[in-house]
């Protein structure tokens, strides 16, 4: 049972720090957190709520440093960083049964802990720690080439993700037009879309964060910053589009390697080596499916013919209404219109 609780206890975490924020003591089911409670640096003696699964506790240092935690005859169910998760599970690497460390890096962060006890109280051992705060190196990434003006002149709606979900595993091969393929030198060219939000380059780019960090032995040892070098990738492609290069690929490996990979159907994992590949695409047979107009564009037309269709100010002939159920479950709806919307503007691809 209890095993269950700790894997539902992130959601229950999540709403008491919502309440937290705004001052405001909470409860629950299996919780109960003990806002006033005065945990500090030394020895504390905390109560125990018994008919509760956990008692939280909320602590606040009042300076930099790391905070190692020793709680006596009793184990540290769950610990939270401001909203980011240390650990869901006393086995794992930061936190022993009994004990965790926290690094603290600024006055006002703080961190909440669980304790997980059948006894009226337990003894808390706090102990801090100078904290030695290395800085990384951070290097800009230089392009290998200068990247010229592209447009792309074949037809959008018939691009397709590379399947990374596959028991195939995918290649880039460079071909001697210049260009990668597919798997072959002889396969389709792989192009780049740079705005695609599932790969999430164009929003780290804007908020000046497309950096990636090297490690070693599981350590940080460097930075690579992708910024300068991707916005001139960006500036030259056709609304995000741009034929593979190795910069490119060299951007997505290491943003990957750094961040991990986030796909269609979930988290892809970093372990694979075409993890990557997910965020490029390659020129198929089009299926007509979202250019409901046949005009051969998916865009903002297209979709307000499903909207008008849905509430019947214009009811789609028999081919329209084909090309508009891009969802494929025999209905033109609202889901269908917010896939060709999304498609329109580059959240989604049909195809």
């Amino acid at each position: 049972m209890k095993k269950i609780l700790k894997k539902a206890f992130p959601l229950v975490l999540a709403a008491l720090m919502l309440l937290l924020s705004v001052g405001v003591s909470a409860e629950g089911e299996n919780y109960i957190l003990i806002e006033s409670a005065n945990v500090a640096v030394g020895d504390n003696s905390l109560e125990i709520n018994s008919e509760y699964e956990y008692t939280v506790y909320d602590f606040v240092p009042e300076e930099i440093g790391k905070y190692t935690f020793t709680v006596t005859d009793a184990a540290i169910a769950l610990v939270s960083n401001n909203g980011m998760w240390i650990t869901t599970e006393p086995s794992a690497e930061t936190v022993a049964e009994n004990s965790f460390s926290w690094e603290c890096t600024g006055v006002g962060q703080s961190i909440w802990f669980a304790i997980d006890s059948n006894s009226a109280s337990v003894s808390v051992n706090i102990k801090w720690e100078e904290l030695v705060i290395v800085t990384i190196p951070r290097t800009p990434y230089v392009n290998t080439v200068t990247p010229e003006a592209f447009t792309f002149d074949g037809n959008k709606n018939a691009l397709q993700y590379v399947d990374t979900f596959d028991e195939i595993e995918n290649t880039a091969v460079l071909g001697e037009d210049g260009y990668y393929h597919l798997d072959s030198a002889e396969g389709p060219i792989l192009y780049a879309n740079l705005a695609d939000s599932m790969m999430s380059l164009a929003d780290a780019y804007g908020y000046g964060q497309l950096v990636a960090v090297i490690y070693e032995d599981g350590e940080a040892v460097a930075k690579i910053d992708f910024n300068a070098a991707f916005e001139e990738y960006f500036n030259c492609s056709d609304e995000g589009f741009y034929p593979l290069t190795a910069d490119i690929i060299k951007i997505y490996q290491e943003m990957g390697k750094s961040n991990s990979w986030y796909g269609a159907d979930g988290w892809v994992g970093g372990e694979l080596d075409d993890a990557w590949m997910y965020a490029c695409y390659y020129l198929g047979e089009s299926n007509g499916l979202g250019d409901v107009n046949n005009d051969g564009d998916i865009n903002q037309y297209d979709y307000i013919l499903v909207k008008r269709h849905y509430f019947e100010t214009r009811i789609l002939t028999s081919e329209e209404e084909i090309r508009a159920d891009v969802n494929d479950d025999g209905t033109v709806d609202q889901y269908d219109y917010v896939l060709i919307a999304r498609h329109y503007f580059g959240t989604f691809v049909i195809g």
